[in-house]
């Protein structure tokens, strides 16, 4: 025990001295402002690549709705086509195309109104 505790707990009787002087406070300072541009740099550079990624997923998005929306105008084309719907009309309501004999016209009556109008304008 005695062997681990002067190899890992040196306390006051260290073998090696490290420098308190300017000089390695100075050196500590411009490694790190140093760092900061080429930190900034490499932060940069990852946030552009995440946006040209994120560029790319909402291009293919955007064709993809393109696409459905293309297939969905022209299958409202054909749907409110008259054909599409006298189709529909005779396969699924059992509609069929009028006759001669199916055509009724219905006269409108004059209204009480317009009677007495006529019968004042007369006398």
């Amino acid at each position: 025990m005695a062997e681990f505790s002067k190899k890992f707990f040196r306390g006051t009787a260290a073998k090696h001295t490290y420098s308190s002087g300017k000089q390695s406070g100075g050196m500590l300072w411009l490694i790190i402002l140093l760092f900061i541009p080429v930190f900034f740099y490499v932060w940069l550079q990852m946030k552009s690549v995440k946006m040209n990624y994120d560029i790319n997923e909402i291009t293919v998005e955007k064709e993809k709705l393109l696409s459905e929306n293309r297939h969905l105008e022209r299958r409202i084309q054909m749907l409110v086509s008259g054909e599409m719907i006298e189709r529909v009309a005779v396969e699924k309501y059992g509609f069929r195309r009028a006759g001669s004999g199916d055509i009724y016209v219905i006269k409108k009556e004059k209204s009480l109104f317009e009677r007495i109008k006529g019968l004042v304008s007369r006398g």
